[in-house]
């Protein structure tokens, strides 16, 4: 899926949280609206048993949106999303008709209202395009069932004059939602792809700094080790058991340690860096990683700074109990699947409140990610394309 194809929750998680609170509350708003419109215009329904069902719908959507709005469910699936717009759809259809022949005017209708607050709702979750071409489906729908009402309540007004009173209120609230979801998503892609210029910039110049700090490490192993040794050779003028045996132990020592440089990831090196900044106890170092198929590689940018963030929020966090620690990274079989668990000590809604934003990151950038809390033991599971 590229940029443009993405929601605002997946393309800024963390910013996309703040958005639950406003959609919990505004589904919590619409239910009542739609019910107190109900009730006040009670007398223009004619059809009771399509009126309860209406706003039997209208719940069923508000209850959907509340439920695949949460972080711990992200992104907000395709279903999710057919779901929730479609029964609100349905509840404008229902609505409409339990007032056959009874309305008195399109004023009276919270159909339309309802399901275009819906799409507006469901424009932080959902990419642009896809909200925009359920919108058009919506005023189709909206605008037919104005044409068929306009004629049972035997309105003198033009037909289109009807069709745009009626569906002009759901238009303006789903095409603000469009509207502002494409503004953001745009203005998101164009920071992404700022920063990923920055990055590569940024990279250009460390790696000859690295390569650099590669090149010294192995002239100090030289210094250290084998230039002594080839001068005391020189200097006796000879070569004994002994000396063939050192240098057996030599070379072995340098090969160790390429081999350990070879084999060590950027993980290792998280968790490393991470425990190097609690150097006045015992913390873990990166013999807690075992990833003995190097899978670690396989992750992307955006995955590897979640990890690397989850982990740095881990070990900075009171509480934490070094000796729980460790991240297993096997194959299964539709990719890489990794284990993480950490003792904390905590109760359940303090961990998952404290650690939401990351668990919200992995939710988006990770496949089938599952938290589980039984304290002390956090254990996160969830798997990437290798």
């Amino acid at each position: 899926m590229t940029d443009v194809q993405k929601s605002y929750q997946q393309l800024d998680p963390v910013g996309g949280m703040g958005t639950r609170t406003l959609t919990v509350a505004g589904a919590a708003v619409l239910g009542a609206y739609a019910l107190i419109s109900t009730v006040a215009t009670w007398a223009q329904v004619s059809q009771p048993l399509f009126a309860l069902l209406a706003l039997a719908a209208i719940a069923v959507s508000v209850v959907g949106l509340v439920h695949w709005s949460n972080p711990l469910r992200a992104p907000f699936s395709t279903a999710g999303f057919t779901t929730v717009a479609g029964f609100a759809v349905v509840a404008m259809v229902l609505q409409a008709v339990g007032s056959w022949h009874t309305n008195t005017g399109f004023r009276d209708d919270w159909g339309g209202i309802a399901a275009g607050y819906v799409l507006l709702q469901l424009a932080p979750y959902r990419p642009p395009r896809q909200l925009a071409g359920f919108v058009v489906l919506a005023a189709i729908v909206r605008g037919f069932l104005a044409l068929l009402e306009s004629r049972a309540m035997h309105e003198t007004t033009p037909p289109v004059v009807s069709i745009v009173t009626a569906t002009a209120p759901m238009l303006a609230l789903s095409l603000a939602g469009v509207a502002a979801a494409s503004v953001i998503v745009d203005s998101l892609n164009r920071w992404h792809q700022r920063a990923l210029l920055a990055a590569s910039e940024f990279t250009d110049e460390l790696r000859s700094g690295i390569e650099r700090s590669v090149q010294q490490d192995r002239v100090t192993i030289l210094n250290r080790d084998v230039v002594p040794f080839f001068a005391e050779v020189v200097r006796t003028g000879s070569v004994t058991p002994d000396d063939r045996a050192r240098a057996g132990a030599i070379a072995d020592s340098i090969r160790s340690v390429m081999l350990a440089d070879i084999d060590r990831s950027w993980l290792d090196e998280v968790v490393d860096r991470a425990a190097r900044t609690h150097s006045d106890s015992v913390w873990p170092g990166s013999e807690v990683v075992q990833d003995d198929r190097r899978l670690a590689a396989a992750m992307n940018t955006e995955q590897r700074t979640a990890v690397r963030a989850l982990v740095v929020a881990l070990f900075d966090r009171g509480g934490f109990d070094p000796d729980g620690f460790g991240i297993l990274i096997t194959r299964g079989a539709i990719g890489a699947e990794v284990q993480l668990t950490a003792k904390l000590d905590a109760s359940d809604s303090v961990v998952r409140s404290e650690l939401a934003p990351y668990f919200a990151v992995l939710q988006v950038v990770f496949r089938g990610v599952h938290v589980d809390f039984q304290p002390p033991t956090l254990a996160l599971k969830f798997s990437y394309d290798q």
